[in-house]
This record gives C-alpha cells, sequence and structure tokens, in this order.
C-alpha cells in the first residue's frame, strides 16, 4: 500500500512544536515533494487556465481577453491551483461568448485589481482605477441612450442582465435617475470635465 498525502502547512515547523506528531511525520515524508506556490511560476498560468477550461467546458474554446489575463497574471493567487480551477469556472458561466472580459472574472479577482491597480498599471488608488473607468462607462452608456438598458448594453458589448447588475452593484440607478431630471442635454453635460 502507498500513500500520498499533501498539506499546505510546513510540517517539519509543525513537528517541532508539537503541533504534528513525529512518528507520522517520518512514516509519511518518504519522498517529500515540495511544489512552488503559483505566485512563483506565473508563466504557467495560461496553461493551466487552458487546461481547466477544457476541463470544466469541452469544446467551447474559452479565451482569455487581454487585458483580462494581464489582471489574471498580476494577481497573487492566494489559493493556489484549485483557485486557478474555480476562477475559470465562474468565467465559463458568466462569459456569454467566446472571450472573457474584466468584468467577467471572479469579483474577488476584480476587488484585487480595483484596490491595487490603477489604469496606467502603477499600484494606487484614484481616478484611474479600473472600477471608476468602469463606472464612467456604464453612466455615458445610459446617458447617450437616455436610460434605455438594452440599447447602452448593445453600445457596451455586454447583455442587458448584466448591465443591470453593474449598475446595481455601483449603485447608479438613482445616479442615472437624477442626471436625467436634472439634464436637458445628459450625454454632452455628463462628458463635461470634472473641473468645469
Amino acid at each position: 500500500m502507498r500513500i500520498i498525502a499533501s498539506t499546505n502547512r510546513d510540517l517539519e515547523d509543525a513537528v517541532e512544536h508539537g503541533l504534528f506528531r513525529r512518528d507520522l511525520f517520518y512514516r509519511l515524508s518518504v519522498i517529500p515533494l515540495t511544489i512552488p506556490p503559483l505566485r512563483d511560476h506565473l508563466e504557467d498560468l495560461p496553461d493551466l487556465l487552458a487546461y481547466s477550461s477544457e476541463k470544466l467546458d469541452k469544446g467551447r474554446n474559452l479565451r482569455f481577453s487581454a487585458r483580462s489575463m494581464e489582471t489574471l497574471m498580476r494577481y497573487p493567487w492566494p489559493g493556489n491551483i484549485r483557485e486557478v480551477s474555480s476562477a475559470v469556472e465562474y468565467s465559463l458561466i458568466m462569459c456569454e461568448g467566446e472571450e472573457v472580459e474584466l468584468g467577467e472574472l471572479p469579483v474577488s479577482i476584480q476587488d484585487f485589481t480595483r484596490k491595487n491597480i490603477d489604469e496606467s498599471g502603477a499600484i494606487g488608488t484614484g481616478k484611474g482605477t479600473l472600477e471608476a473607468i468602469e463606472q464612467r462607462c456604464l453612466l455615458q452608456a445610459m446617458m447617450k441612450t437616455g436610460g434605455n438598458k438594452s440599447k447602452a448594453a448593445r453600445i457596451l458589448g455586454i447583455s442587458r442582465r448584466k448591465l443591470s447588475y453593474r449598475l446595481s452593484k455601483y449603485g447608479l440607478d438613482g445616479k442615472i435617475y437624477d442626471l436625467k431630471r436634472s439634464l436637458k442635454e445628459p450625454f454632452n453635460e455628463f462628458e463635461r470635465p470634472a473641473s468645469a
């Protein structure tokens, strides 16, 4: 009989501190294999994404857009390979086409990106955050179409359901209503620079 065991803990340290039985450790530790975390070999990520996609949904040929892939390559992947599989499964559910866009990545990855990377790719927050850019795009599309969600969704290249979700996520429904009521030419007014 052969036993294959895995752990994400340092068992030698656990043995030294009396948190793991020494005799069991030596029974299991015949041929130890140390696998580095994914963040230390991110060059393998595209292959892992392709493998997970094929395994979860054969024949769909799911791809990640350039911006999505850049975001995934910056993410630290604390859940390692299991998190990759989970992220691909989420994207398969959310993506209606063949290419996963930034907004179709798991919320945890989007949140990390918004908190840590600005528009230029530098670490930080501010007006250039992806969250702020997405909100501006949503508002512009809604103002351009006079609040018509179906038309706005077509402009943005997403489904009406996704548009409604994102508007609700950022709490923009009320803002759009106020802008429509107060502005005679909402789109031109909305595009006016903030300093004006």
